[in-house]
């Protein structure tokens, strides 16, 4: 039934794709006109009009590739977007008034939810019931198997606080069943076993956490990367390095993730830092292709250069510092003989670079990128000490446990 129903949409689509290809053409003789190339709202190329082939069709993938391409032929697609968005934003802040809640959803039925009060956007507070037992137990067990397989590596586990798992951001009153910090330490962090040391990545208030963060992305600010790093650093028994002063790279504004998926500019925008240290040359690799320290963080060009805002929803914190890989090696010569393996999540792109002063090779397994496996990966690869640094939005994920 599947099948004819995808020949059946095949014959629509040919009908459609005529109009489209017609419509195309019109467009090529309006003065101005050019057809679009990239959507910075959703961060992705548009989609091309897709090739048909007999597995396709029959599997569904042109259907669907060809369904977004009709919609991203829409003229200032992103634009229009916007305004119907604002127009729900409207409707949702006059229903809200009788309430009176500190944060509301940027649009019907978006994940993300704006705060005048802190003019913070943010996503929305993760719900029990989708980190039941049963997954929660099957996390436990995936990570537990990891660690007791390499004795002889010294772990750690860092969960790095997040919007979504802080009981005091203002969106939090609108869950009645937050998954928390708390609830991700008792079912899941305090049942690891006792040979992976546990570090606390939660914050204490919101003030505390809003100098560690952005407003407008779920990431850190660099003040968060580097008191994660020196909270790793001591669990794992290494000296810190000494930083020197946090510094303004780009005075804004900038609209993160969390603005560009919730489809909202609003409130001042965020400004952006990076911390002076002294950074010794490193050889870097990125899936296997070398790279310059640039990649990893401009801050390594000298002077740093100043960041240029290429769109209203710029991805400041993968543009600056580096975007997801599945394997990063980092390696300085004058470190002791040491190595160190990182599985993470995005959350370890801006603090990679400070522990080169303590290993002489550091890898970086993005499991959501990474092609192999963690253990397999150990299997080969002599690792003296192992940290997570995974947020609860991936640490159980299926991709990330089929990683480990």
């Amino acid at each position: 039934m599947k099948k004819v129903l995808n020949i059946v949409f095949s014959i629509l689509a040919v009908v459609v794709l005529l109009n489209v290809v017609a419509n195309k053409a019109a467009h090529k003789i309006v003065p101005g006109y050019d057809p679009p190339q990239w959507t910075y709202l959703e961060g992705r190329n548009y989609q091309k009009l897709p090739s048909r082939s007999v597995a396709s069709v029959l599997g569904g993938k042109f259907q669907s590739q060809f369904e977004q391409y009709v919609a991203d032929l829409v003229p200032a697609r992103d634009r229009v977007l916007g305004v119907n968005a604002r127009l729900q934003r409207g409707c949702i802040e006059v229903a809200n008034v009788p309430f009176g809640y500190d944060a509301y959803p940027t649009f019907f039925g978006s994940k993300f939810c704006y705060s005048p009060t802190y003019q913070s956007i943010s996503e929305s507070p993760f719900n029990k019931a989708s980190f039941g037992k049963k997954t929660m137990g099957k996390a436990v067990d995936a990570y537990s198997d990891l660690i007791e397989s390499h004795p002889d590596v010294s772990w750690v586990f860092f969960m790095p606080e997040r919007a979504g798992t802080f009981c005091e951001m203002p969106a939090s009153r609108l869950c009645s069943d937050m998954a928390d910090y708390a609830y991700f330490k008792k079912v899941f962090l305090d049942e690891l076993p006792s040979s992976c040391s546990i570090v606390d990545g939660s914050y204490s208030n919101l003030d505390d956490f809003f100098e560690n963060y952005f407003k407008t992305d779920h990431h850190w600010q660099v003040p968060g990367a580097m008191r994660a790093y020196r909270s790793i650093s001591e669990a794992l028994g290494n000296e810190c390095i000494e930083f020197g002063d946090v510094v303004e790279v780009f005075d804004g504004p900038y609209w993160g993730a969390a603005a560009r998926n919730g489809n909202i500019v609003a409130g001042s925008g965020d400004v952006c830092y990076d911390v002076e240290f002294e950074q010794t040359p490193l050889a870097v690799t990125a899936d296997g292709v070398e790279v310059r320290e640039t990649w990893l963080c401009e801050s390594y060009e000298n002077p740093w250069p100043p960041y240029v805002k290429k769109d209203l929803y710029s991805n400041f914190y993968g543009d600056w510092f580096h975007r997801d890989r599945g394997l990063i090696t980092i390696e300085n010569e004058k470190a002791p003989d040491r190595t160190l393996l990182i599985i993470g999540d995005s959350f370890t792109n801006s603090f990679e670079r400070f522990f080169s002063s303590s290993y002489r090779r550091v890898f970086v397994i993005d499991p959501r990128e990474y092609d192999d496996t963690v253990d397999a990966f150990l299997s080969t690869h002599g690792v003296d000490d192992a940290v997570f640094v995974l947020s609860a939005a991936h640490a159980f994920s299926k991709d990330v446990l089929n990683g480990l």
